[in-house]
């Protein structure tokens, strides 16, 4: 049931050119680069529509006191945000200097539990064992995203909140942040 819910949701939200090695406007895409090559640490900057997004999720999909697991926590602002309002937060990284920080900056918080280096393929949690889990602007890097997906449906117990860039003129101010949020959208992961 699960995989065929994952197929269908992937189906109904995924352009047709998702998954070519082309990109938009036929330019070809750049590869990958190698984790170990770069860091969010390079450049730490906390993008406003990254601030935004975590803002819209605590206020919209977050309960007070729900557990809550940050895909990618890059710098951890994400974590901050949603501590205001979650009661038990975690966060994984691929970027090992990211989550060596991220264990400095919320060794001791009250409602961040854990932070982790992991492998960016199997989600250290067990199935069902969060109550949301987040993925901001994380997936548009990931060359497996599908599996990525399943993952977090397989830990969460009742949302999974994605966001990744969107630069289309229509959506995005000049400085990167959203025009507007829409209301909240409701995809049912068959759980209550």
């Amino acid at each position: 049931m699960r995989d065929s819910f994952l197929r269908r949701a992937l189906r109904d939200v995924t352009p047709p050119f998702i998954g070519r090695r082309v990109g938009l406007y036929g330019q070809q895409r750049a590869p990958h680069p190698e984790p170990d090559s770069y860091s969010t640490l390079d450049d730490p900057v906390e993008v406003p529509c990254q601030v935004e997004a975590y803002l819209f999720c605590r206020d919209h999909y977050i309960r007070d006191g729900d557990s809550v697991l940050d895909v990618g926590f890059g710098l951890g602002f994400g974590l901050h945000i949603m501590a205001a309002k979650a009661g038990r937060l975690s966060g994984i990284e691929v970027d090992s200097a990211a989550a060596q920080r991220g264990g400095r900056v919320f060794e001791g918080h009250p409602r961040v539990g854990s932070v982790a280096l992991y492998d960016g393929l199997t989600v250290p949690m067990a199935d069902n064992s969060v109550d949301v889990v987040t993925c901001v602007d994380v997936i548009e890097h990931v060359e497996d995203y599908e599996s990525l997906l399943g993952e977090m449906i397989r830990v969460a117990r009742r949302r999974v909140f994605l966001a990744t860039p969107n630069r289309r003129p229509e959506c995005t101010l000049a400085d990167g942040s959203p025009k507007k949020l829409l209301p909240p959208g409701r995809v049912d992961l068959g759980r209550t």
